[in-house]
């Protein structure tokens, strides 16, 4: 990245300072957020859609996303790479309004399928709820060297994702090459007896903080990593004056970034296309 380090932004100050535009600019920095993986294979990033085509057999691996407003020509031209592939893909639209009548149209004819919005979640910093770890649990930072691997695997295993796919998402794909607090890309990861058992993300950009890639190992569960490994990293990030932590969440994690402390706002609608 070519500002891997932070500068002067403008930050936003509060959930209720930003009002309604808050949405959108969840929506904004999730695209910004895929926008960093230009430069690996098979991601092509213009000005009116992302997209990345890893060939893995996962939705987020063959993926579009699209800001708004766009128009029916520049969806055809995006997705029609996708919809060709006998692996999953998915259409994201980065705004929190549903597209257009003919973009939906176009999508279903192409078997895209409307899913649920993805929820657009927001909290003042301040305002988190406290987390702890348990005794012999620490959250660490990870840089790109051979910790990076093992992020991989582990975020692979957390998430349900192809090893392959979770690759795109690691520290040495997005260049984060060192541990720097004030890195616009921070990487976690929360360590026992020796061992990463659960990652996220934090991303510094447009005045927000956001939170990506959070997952724990299945045998770790419900022993509030997933909190802590969400929350701690933008407890850091306040300490350079970020005041609003942003996220999309999972199904699966929507209840537990509630209790956080988030608040919905609005949903950014994606269309997935699984092949016969």
């Amino acid at each position: 990245m070519s500002d891997a380090y932070l500068s002067h932004e403008a930050l936003i100050s509060s959930v209720t300072a930003a009002g309604t535009s808050l949405g959108p600019a969840i929506g904004r920095h999730f695209e910004s957020t895929f926008r960093c993986l230009v430069g690996q294979k098979g991601v092509v990033s213009e000005p009116s859609f992302f997209r990345m085509l890893s060939g893995e057999a996962h939705p987020l691996g063959n993926l579009a996303v699209f800001p708004e407003p766009v128009e029916l020509p520049i969806v055809r031209t995006a997705v029609e790479p996708m919809a060709g592939l006998g692996v999953p893909s998915a259409v994201i639209f980065s705004g929190t309004n549903p597209p257009c009548p003919d973009v939906a149209t176009y999508l279903s004819e192409r078997g895209y399928v409307n899913q649920s919005a993805i929820p657009a979640m927001g909290v003042d910093i301040a305002r988190l709820k406290s987390t702890s770890l348990p005794a012999g649990y620490e959250l660490v930072r990870v840089g790109s060297g051979a910790e990076s691997d093992e992020w991989v695997q582990l975020l692979a295993a957390g998430y349900g994702l192809p090893v392959g796919l979770a690759r795109y998402f690691s520290p040495a794909a997005f260049g984060a090459e060192s541990t720097r607090a004030d890195g616009r890309l921070q990487f976690f990861a929360i360590r026992h007896a020796g061992t990463m058992v659960a990652t996220s993300m934090c991303f510094l950009k447009e005045g927000l903080a956001g939170v990506y890639s959070v997952s724990t190992i299945p045998s770790e569960r419900r022993k509030g990593l997933g909190e802590h490994a969400t929350a701690e990293p933008l407890r850091l990030a306040a300490r350079l004056g970020y005041r609003v932590g942003i996220l999309q969440s999972s199904e699966a994690g929507y209840g537990v970034y509630r209790k956080l402390g988030f608040q919905d706002f609005g949903g950014l609608p994606i269309f997935i296309r699984i092949p016969a």
